[in-house]
């Protein structure tokens, strides 16, 4: 479409995406990411209630890995001492 950007984003691994729906656009240009079998997640709804949910899963995962880092981190001391 004139004066839109392309992005190749059919060559990235791992793409998500989030729409309202599966709908065309206001073109009525299909969208051939939304048939691909592996490497797309769709996220539909709402942008608003979508990003927040994303967003929250991003904080979670990211407190997730801070706790899990220094579970580790509290073992090497220990096993340093007792071996």
């Amino acid at each position: 479409m004139r004066g839109m950007p392309i992005l190749n984003v059919d060559e990235a691994p791992e793409t998500v995406i989030c729409n309202f729906d599966t709908k065309p656009g206001y073109a009525g240009v299909d969208n051939p990411l939304y048939e691909k079998e592996e490497g797309v997640t769709l996220l539909l709804g709402d942008a608003k209630e979508t990003l927040k949910k994303l967003l929250f899963v991003f904080a979670f995962y990211k407190l997730f890995l801070i706790i899990i880092h220094n579970f580790f981190l509290s073992l090497v001391p220990t096993f340093l001492i007792y071996n």
